[in-house]
C-alpha cells in the first residue's frame, strides 16, 4: 500500500468548439457507474468548495482561468493553445514540457464552467498527444503535477515518485478524476475514497483492506471510533498497529473502552506492537485493568502481553 506517480495519457478529439463543457465522467464513473448509497458512518463529509465565479470574456486572443478550491472556470478568446495552456497552468500550477501544436486555423473560444484541470487542458489541446503527469497529494487523491506534450513515446519517462506524507500535499490542482489510462494505485486510492463509507460493512471492509496505515490514518482513527460495525472496527484496530507508533496510540488506548470484545482484543494485540517501537508506560498501566476482563480472549492477550514485558 505505497503510493507512486502517476502517469496518464490523453489524446481526445473536441473538434471545434463553440462552448465546451467535459466530456468524460470522472474515474469513479469509470470504475463504478452509480454512487453509493448514502453512507450509514456517523461521518460528517467535508463540505464541497463552491463553483469557480463566473469571468468575463478576454480580449480577441488571450484566454483567463480562475480556481475554486478543486475546479476550474476556464475562458479563452481564441487564444492559441500554448497561450491557453499557459494561462491554465499559471492558475493550476502544473508545468508545461514541450511545444504545443500550431493552430492551422484560428481557435474557437472555450467556455469552461467548474471543471477540473485536466478536463480543460483536453479542451485546450483538442486532437493533439499529451501526457498527464500525476503525483500523490492529500487525503488520498492525486495531483496534477506536469503535461508533457506529444505522443507517449517522446514523453519523458517518469521517475519514481517518494510516499507522501499525511497532509503533505503538492502544489498544484487536487484532481479527483482518473482517466481510464490510469494505472492501478490511483484507482486504488479512488475505490478508498468513494468506498470507506459505504453503508454495506463488506464494502468499508475492502476499502479499509487496501488503506495505508499512515496514510490513510485518520481514515482508520474514525473507522475505529466510529463504525457501526464491530468487524470493521476491529479490523482498522489492528491495521494501526502498523502505523505510526505515536499516532496510534491514543486512538487505540481509547479503543479499550470499546463495548465489542473482539475490538478490545483487537486493540490491544496493536498496543503490543505499539509498545515494542515507543515503550510507553501508559500503555502498560492501561493494559493492566484489563487483566479481569469479562472476554476470555482478552484476558489471554493481556497476560501474554504481561509475560513479554516482565523483567
Amino acid at each position: 500500500m505505497r503510493c507512486c506517480a502517476l502517469a496518464v495519457l490523453g489524446a481526445l478529439g473536441l473538434g471545434a468548439i463553440a462552448a465546451v463543457a467535459p466530456g468524460c465522467g470522472t474515474r469513479e464513473d469509470d470504475v463504478r457507474g452509480a454512487a453509493s448509497p448514502t453512507p450509514s458512518v456517523p461521518v460528517t463529509r467535508p463540505v464541497p468548495d463552491a463553483p469557480p465565479p463566473a469571468i468575463e470574456l478576454p480580449p480577441r486572443g488571450e484566454a483567463r482561468a480562475v480556481r475554486s478550491g478543486d475546479r476550474y472556470t476556464f475562458v479563452s478568446n481564441g487564444a492559441p493553445p500554448g497561450e491557453a495552456l499557459d494561462a491554465l497552468a499559471a492558475e493550476a500550477r502544473f508545468a508545461v514540457e514541450g511545444e504545443p501544436p500550431d493552430a492551422e486555423t484560428a481557435p474557437a473560444p472555450i467556455d469552461l464552467r467548474d471543471v477540473s484541470a485536466l478536463d480543460a487542458v483536453r479542451a485546450i489541446l483538442a486532437d493533439a498527444d499529451f501526457v498527464a503527469h500525476f503525483e500523490p497529494g492529500a487525503g488520498g487523491r492525486v495531483t496534477l503535477s506536469r503535461v508533457s506534450l506529444g505522443t507517449p513515446d517522446a514523453a519523458p519517462p517518469e521517475a519514481p515518485a517518494e510516499r507522501a506524507a499525511p497532509g503533505d500535499a503538492e502544489p498544484g490542482e487536487v484532481e479527483p478524476a482518473f482517466p481510464r489510462e490510469a494505472p492501478a494505485e490511483a484507482e486504488r486510492r479512488a475505490a478508498i475514497e468513494r468506498d470507506w463509507q459505504d453503508a454495506r460493512d463488506s464494502v468499508r471492509l475492502e476499502a479499509l483492506d487496501a488503506m495505508d496505515p499512515d496514510l490513510d490514518r485518520d481514515k482508520l482513527e474514525t473507522l475505529l471510533r466510529a463504525d457501526p460495525s464491530a468487524e470493521v472496527r476491529a479490523e482498522a484496530a489492528d491495521a494501526l498497529a502498523d502505523a505510526d507508533a505515536f499516532a496510534a496510540t491514543e486512538p487505540l488506548l481509547a479503543a479499550l473502552d470499546d463495548r465489542d470484545p473482539a475490538v478490545v482484543l483487537a486493540a490491544v494485540r496493536s498496543l503490543e506492537d505499539v509498545y515494542d517501537a515507543v515503550p510507553n508506560p501508559r500503555i502498560r498501566e492501561r493494559l493492566a485493568t484489563l487483566r479481569d476482563h469479562q472476554d476470555a480472549g482478552v484476558r489471554a492477550a493481556v497476560a501474554d502481553f504481561d509475560d513479554w514485558i516482565a523483567p
